[in-house]
């Protein structure tokens, strides 16, 4: 038998299949055979036409083009024109460009302690680490000084990253010496411009509530243990002009141990900066008779973080600067303290008032 005898023979017998079929069975298949040609056009014309629709539903699409900048590409309003770019410092990544603070450490000024460095006086012009690592400051005659300090710069990135993106190089920053990073937040301080210190964790009238760590200078520990725990604060970073004390610390100038501590600090060549301002000053006779550079707070910003109680401590603060020519105020960095702070510092310049780094208040 031929194919085409074989092909007609099939042919005939599906035709005698289908005709012997009820009716729901031939609609069945009719309705399967007409979807599967519907689709197979539907196919057909999607290979066709999906690149134009495509492109068409693309252009009916917002867009918007940004461009993203680069660390090089940043210019700080503070740079002008003609100004000499200082090379950035080592530490954040995003460092912009600005006038930083000279690099640190500065040649002779630090000697390697167990393996931490640790500041010294360069006996060779007699420079000391704060007259070299404090920020320049001029004064202006007649118009009154206030220092604004804030504490725990450090301890927390997204803030402290903060700290540097909004506040002016003026104010001073306290490192806090239980931050992750010490030498990448010191290195970026100066890089933005910014005169730092370290806090010196002491010893507190709520000893064994309020934990003050590891590095506690304590009230009856040995001398040696004191001064081993100083060094391990000082060796946390390089580039800070002086030493902050713990708030609501417990030593006292009458204190027998106030002695090795302060000399320490003095006989380094750093400035000490007293956060109490209603305690008997800790070192403050030490630094007089002897000529050290010492600082005192005046008052606590955030004594409390209501924001009327914020808005007259500064006008404490300002009418205390009138009186005696500078004031000096510490801070923590609290939402409301820097929403406040920045505030203040935009009204400063109105009423006559010189913002100044701490260092340009020390006795």
């Amino acid at each position: 038998m031929t194919s085409a005898a074989m092909i007609k023979e099939k042919t005939s017998s599906l035709h005698v299949r289908f005709s012997s079929m009820g009716g729901f069975q031939k609609s069945l298949i009719m309705g399967f055979l007409a979807g599967g040609v519907l689709f197979g056009l539907i196919f057909l014309w999607l290979q066709i036409s999906a690149p134009k629709i495509a492109l068409k539903l693309q252009s009916n699409i917002p867009t918007k083009f940004v461009k993203i900048e680069t660390p090089d590409e940043k210019k700080p309003e503070s740079l002008k024109q003609g100004d000499e770019e200082t090379p950035v410092q080592e530490g954040l990544i995003d460092t912009p460009k600005i006038i930083a603070l000279p690099a640190a450490p500065i040649e002779g000024l630090s000697e390697n302690a167990d393996g931490k460095s640790l500041p010294i006086v360069r006996f060779a012009d007699d420079m000391s680490p704060f007259e070299a690592y404090k920020k320049p400051f001029e004064m202006v005659a007649g118009r009154p000084v206030i220092s604004i300090v804030l504490v725990d710069f450090g301890i927390a990135e997204t803030l402290s990253q903060e700290i540097l993106d909004i506040l002016p190089p003026e104010i001073s920053l306290v490192l806090n010496p239980y931050a992750k990073e010490p030498s990448k937040w010191a290195a970026a301080a100066r890089g933005f411009g910014h005169e730092f210190w370290i806090q010196m964790p002491m010893q507190t009238k709520e000893f064994g509530l309020d934990d003050t760590g590891p590095l506690s200078i304590l009230m009856n520990a040995p001398i040696v243990e004191n001064e081993k725990r100083l060094f391990a604060v000082m060796g946390n970073a390089v580039g800070y002009a002086g030493l902050v004390s713990q708030k609501d610390h417990i030593f006292t100038a009458e204190n027998v141990e106030v002695g090795p501590i302060a000399q320490q600090i003095f006989g380094r060549g750093l400035a000490f900066a007293e956060s109490n301002p209603n305690i008997p000053p800790y070192a403050q006779k030490l630094a007089k008779e002897n000529g050290h550079p010492y600082a005192q707070n005046n008052l606590w910003l955030d004594q409390t973080l209501r924001p009327a109680d914020i808005d007259l401590a500064f006008q404490t603060l300002e009418k205390q600067a009138a009186q005696s020519g500078k004031a000096v105020a510490f801070a923590h960095p609290y939402p409301i303290v820097l929403k406040k702070l920045t505030e203040w510092i935009k009204s400063a310049e109105g009423k006559g008032i010189q913002i100044a780094p701490l260092s340009a208040t020390v006795e």
